[in-house]
């Protein structure tokens, strides 16, 4: 029929999808508060500063950026490609932690997807979502169907550098390792900051139990990192 759009074509891809949990809360408060407006303008420049990525190798990554929330997708046929890309969004999300206490819960699964420009459809966006939203704590969940592509692009790596496990045994991004690279004494400096704040916020929010269940987990992954990475300074 003339006029009639082409149908959708999914093509099989590693899909990161990733929130800023407290957003609804900060944009209902910019109305009225200079200091929370000016907050969510840093936090947005941050997140969707595109030239970051302009001058990595090659072009297999596709982002979209909707509100707070971040898609990040790549076909699965070069692992290692996978690595940059992923640095530079993790080093972001350390940025939000250190500088605006804000959490990121996210996950990465591999599905069908069809990803251009910034339109993303398809099962795959579906799964990631569904997983990102059954992770409750502030960590970026591997599902099942993208751990082996993630241990084939990290392959050059000691696993404990990009996975994370915690006490319920739940696999996720090591992002604050990832995000520092090797710089041992960063990942030290900002696991320590983060377990202090964690404390404060722990008092202040004691009476919610989803913050504090956030609090806990946040808190117990700083601690691995600060007692593995202290280590090599004695």
């Amino acid at each position: 029929m003339p006029g009639q759009a082409d149908s959708i074509v999914y093509e099989q891809r590693i899909i990161l999808y990733a929130d800023i949990l407290g957003w609804s809360n900060l944009v209902r408060k910019s109305e009225f508060t200079p200091e929370a407006s000016q907050t969510i303008s840093q936090v947005v420049d941050q997140l969707k500063r595109e030239e970051y990525f302009q001058n990595l190798p090659g072009t297999a990554f596709r982002m979209a950026f909707v509100s707070d929330s971040i898609f990040l997708s790549m076909s699965p046929a070069d692992p290692a490609a996978w690595t940059q890309p992923l640095l530079l969004l993790c080093s972001r999300f350390n940025r939000l932690l250190d500088k605006y206490f804000l959490y990121v819960r996210g996950a990465i699964v591999m599905g069908p997807v069809f990803h251009e420009g910034t339109t993303i459809v398809g099962p795959g966006v579906i799964s990631v979502v569904e997983t990102e939203r059954q992770t409750v704590f502030p960590r970026i969940a591997i599902h099942d169907s993208a751990l082996e592509f993630l241990r084939d692009a990290y392959q050059e790596y000691a696993e404990t550098q990009w996975l994370y496990r915690g006490p319920d045994g739940v696999a996720s991004l090591n992002t604050i390792d990832i995000g520092f690279g090797s710089d041992q004494a960063g990942i030290v400096d900002l696991a320590g900051r983060t377990i202090r704040w964690v404390e404060e916020r722990l008092l202040a929010d004691g009476k919610d139990p989803k913050l504090v269940g956030k609090h806990l987990w946040m808190r117990a992954y700083c601690q691995d990192l600060f007692r593995a990475n202290a280590a090599a300074f004695g």
